[in-house]
């Protein structure tokens, strides 16, 4: 198989010179081969991702015919974990991804949920020669739901910056709570991530959105807050039940978003920016907020119990 997979990859290195790096990955999700041979080397590394990566390490083929192409491979889900005494080819570029149970709402440095991802990324920053990241910015599972992350994303592009990450993917999509401007965010503190994250932020709402963005500030400063404050962790699969939007926090949005909208009711354009920012709180109201908790990535809820027929 890895002769075929190889003579692919010279191919599709001849045919794209203008790409540096080509990928070679496991599918998505868990679909670790359990063969007696792919085990044992997956058992001898330490991790169900020594085939993989092991694989990515041994095409030597690739480097005598292009000696300045990548191949990339990723740390993903059940690959994740760094192969214990495996010398790895200069040439293998390692994506790592930051996945459940990571935190978003707190820093890798700082959150004891982030403490196994750290470790991991510190770990493939000495054995591979080329660490790049792939780094989730939104909640996947609830597109508009609240997502307090902007202030750990800005701590956590430093971090990746200090190990010596040589690129970062921030994966988002084009809809969503502020889909805007957390993307504008990102980018510009992966360019410099020592300027000022506040600063950033506020010079977008203020050019976004006009004579409201100082409420929309308060707004993201209070969901930020209190999930500090709380100690509530929240990863790409949150939900609005996770604790940090009971009803005197919405009740406190909702004045912040009426003052908004009061300062730009003249300007059609401004106040519909802000209505659709708004619409995240609407969201939290329609998905139930009480008895819902997170174990081991499942939603799971509390069933009251009723007298009379079913």
């Amino acid at each position: 198989m890895l002769e075929i997979v190889t003579d692919r990859m010279l191919k599709r290195m001849a045919e794209r010179p203008e790409c540096r790096q080509h990928n070679f990955s496991q599918m998505d999700y868990y679909n670790a081969c359990e063969c007696p041979r792919c085990k044992a080397i997956n058992e001898k590394y330490g991790t169900p991702g020594g085939t993989s990566i092991g694989s990515s390490t041994n095409w030597r083929a690739h480097v005598q015919k292009f000696p300045n192409k990548l191949i990339g491979t990723l740390a993903y889900i059940y690959t994740e974990e760094p192969p214990k005494g495996m010398k790895m080819h200069p040439n293998v570029a390692v994506w790592l991804c930051h996945m459940f149970p990571s935190c978003d709402s707190h820093p890798i440095t700082t959150c004891p949920l982030n403490a196994e991802y750290k470790r991991r990324a510190q770990e493939w920053s000495k054995i591979c020669s080329h660490l790049y990241v792939w780094h989730y910015i939104v909640d996947f599972a609830h597109l508009f739901n609240p997502f307090p992350n902007l202030g750990g994303l800005a701590a956590d592009i430093k971090f990746y910056r200090d190990i010596g990450a040589e690129g970062v993917y921030l994966q988002g999509w084009g809809c969503g709570e502020f889909h805007l401007l957390r993307p504008y965010y990102a980018m510009k503190l992966l360019w410099n991530p020592d300027q000022s994250a506040d600063g950033v932020m506020r010079d977008f709402l203020e050019g976004y959105y006009g004579r409201a963005w100082e409420p929309i500030y308060a707004y993201i400063t209070l969901l930020q807050q209190k999930v500090d404050k709380d100690n509530i962790h929240m990863h790409l699969y949150t939900n609005p039940a996770q604790g940090y939007l009971p009803d005197e926090i919405l009740k406190q949005a909702d004045a912040l978003f009426d003052d908004a909208e009061s300062r730009v009711k003249q300007d059609d354009e401004l106040l519909e920016r802000v209505r659709v920012a708004r619409m995240p709180l609407t969201y939290a109201r329609v998905f139930p907020r009480n008895g819902y908790t997170i174990e081991s990535g499942l939603m799971r809820f509390r069933v009251r119990s009723r007298k009379g027929p079913r």
